[in-house]
């Protein structure tokens, strides 16, 4: 068999009534990789099983209140074409783990023939568990996947062996294998631009479903990895912690390019550490500014330090609508046993200057680390009441959740407290205060779900006290079904993720 024909896939999600409003967007990973493996001469087509059927939601008959959304899995496996001789699934998310393996048995039985491989986050953090789970699975590929997967097709095609290609791992013989480790691509430029011509672009577009309606939105990639450690991400196992950004001149005739050809209005940067070097980001705003290309977009991950009041006047110049700071916590005893390497107060002055230059900010907070205490909560409580009263637009305070591949799930699965099984995987899906489950040593789930509750409602009276408007307008953006801040957005996102639910179970 030549493996010249690739089928990629991008599979449905799994939901539920009670979790609040899922922000979907356009898969930027295995849009890479299809744009790889066709640049290397293999013929490629793409599935995108949720994007082509985004308002679909499918009741899951052995989980209440739960849905699969997007195509069910025989729709996806009929969309297959029928000389498939490579079929790559992307596992990004721990939380849709139990929906693709379903989808995989599917695959499995109508493509007995075809090389089944796996990719993504959840897959590289717990490889030995997704085999045994999901034996119908060929290879997994590792971290970064365009090199491997087209290395494995080339040496697959010509009889060699696949021991020698890294970055992959594999049963024989019921036994785990991995081969050794592959180094990250340290240089940008030889991943062509994504194949979003091989997707339903316009699916997305036509619907809000970004976190920001600014209307238009596609998400945008200018680095890949992150050179810190924290405990509680995956990060490090996934990509390690080798920073590289992209020549911001490429990164901006992308943009024009996506402008020119689906008439976006807005981006969502995805990057996990945008902004890492100020000369980078300066180039890339001057480049927007020079070029005239009048499009919003945000950041959903920083470093403070990098970001000043001179830096703060070219992001706005440029377009900049909106930066998210995560803090994590405003404990110093936190921060430092989570490897968050920060100093608070020069990320309130950050957050000063941006709201100064007239950019929304949003604050992330994570309650419930295993050693928390009460003194640790109330230390973030007064972080995020200061950027309340700074002028700091949002913030949510999340519930801990050990995810597979971090330091601190290692820990917690060694110390008994974590039972890798489809209950733990649907759990992750549980966003709702109602939900929350607790692996902090000293908070209940109960009290838990107080202390988030507790954060937001602080943050959000100081906010509205300090800046009564501002009240005024998330009632009107609710009404109006804007979602202009990130509290409106989920507000109006839980809304209309409902009306589908209650509108595909009616029709249904």
């Amino acid at each position: 068999m030549p493996f010249n024909k690739v089928c990629l896939i991008r599979p449905s999600i799994f939901t539920t009534s009670d979790s609040l409003g899922v922000e979907i967007m356009l898969p930027f990973g295995p849009a890479y990789l299809a744009a790889y493996l066709r640049q290397e001469g293999f013929a490629v087509s793409f599935i995108d099983a949720l994007g082509e059927g985004m308002n679909q939601y499918t009741p899951l008959d052995d989980l209440p209140n739960s849905f699969l959304r997007g195509l069910n899995n025989e729709e996806t496996a009929e969309r297959i074409p029928a000389d498939v001789e490579v079929i790559g699934v992307s596992s990004m998310f721990s939380v849709n783990w139990v929906v693709t393996r379903r989808l995989l048995q599917t695959l499995r039985r109508q493509f007995p023939a075809a090389l089944l491989l796996v990719g993504g986050e959840h897959v590289t953090a717990l490889p030995e568990y997704c085999l045994r789970d999901a034996p119908e699975i060929d290879y997994l590929v590792i971290g970064e996947g365009e090199h491997t997967t087209a290395e494995l097709l080339k040496t697959l095609a010509a009889g060699g062996a696949v021991a020698s290609v890294p970055g992959l791992a594999f049963l024989r013989d019921g036994q785990y294998r991995a081969t050794t480790a592959r180094l990250r691509e340290k240089d940008l430029s030889v991943f062509p631009w994504p194949a979003w011509d091989l997707l339903p672009v316009a699916d997305y577009l036509d619907n809000v479903t970004a976190s920001l309606d600014y209307g238009r939105t596609m998400p945008i990639m200018t680095s890949r990895g992150c050179p810190y450690d924290c405990t509680f991400c995956s990060n490090p196992g996934m990509w390690g912690r080798l920073w590289r950004a992209r020549a911001p001149e490429d990164v901006v005739a992308e943009i024009e390019h996506n402008i020119r050809t689906y008439r976006i209005t807005h981006l969502d940067f995805m990057d996990l550490t945008t902004v890492m070097k100020r000369v980078w980001i300066i180039t890339f705003c001057q480049l927007l500014i020079e070029r005239d290309l009048k499009i919003a977009w945000q950041i959903i991950a920083t470093r403070t330090e990098m970001i000043d009041g001179e830096v703060a006047q070219w992001l706005k110049r440029a377009g900049c609508a909106y930066i998210t700071y995560a803090p994590e916590s405003g404990s110093d005893r936190v921060l430092a046993s989570i490897r968050k390497k920060l100093d608070k107060e020069a990320m309130l002055t950050s957050i000063a200057s941006v709201v100064d230059a007239g950019i929304g900010v949003k604050m992330n907070f994570v309650a419930g680390f295993p050693d928390d205490r009460l003194t640790d909560i109330l230390a973030s409580y007064r972080m995020a009441a200061r950027a309340a009263w700074q002028g700091a637009h949002d913030a949510s305070f999340f519930p801990f959740a050990p995810y597979p591949g971090s330091s601190l799930f290692k820990r917690l699965a060694g110390e008994g407290k974590i039972e890798l099984n489809d209950s733990y995987f649907f759990r992750l899906a549980l966003y709702s205060v109602g939900h929350m489950k607790s692996v902090a040593n000293h908070f209940s789930d109960q009290g838990l779900r107080w202390l988030c509750l507790t954060g937001m409602a602080l943050f959000y009276g100081v906010s509205f006290l300090r800046r009564p408007r501002r009240l005024w307008r998330l009632g009107r953006d609710v009404l109006h079904r804007e979602g202009k801040t990130k509290l409106a957005a989920i507000l109006v996102m839980v809304m209309k993720n409902r009306r589908r639910i209650r509108n595909a179970t009616t029709s249904g």
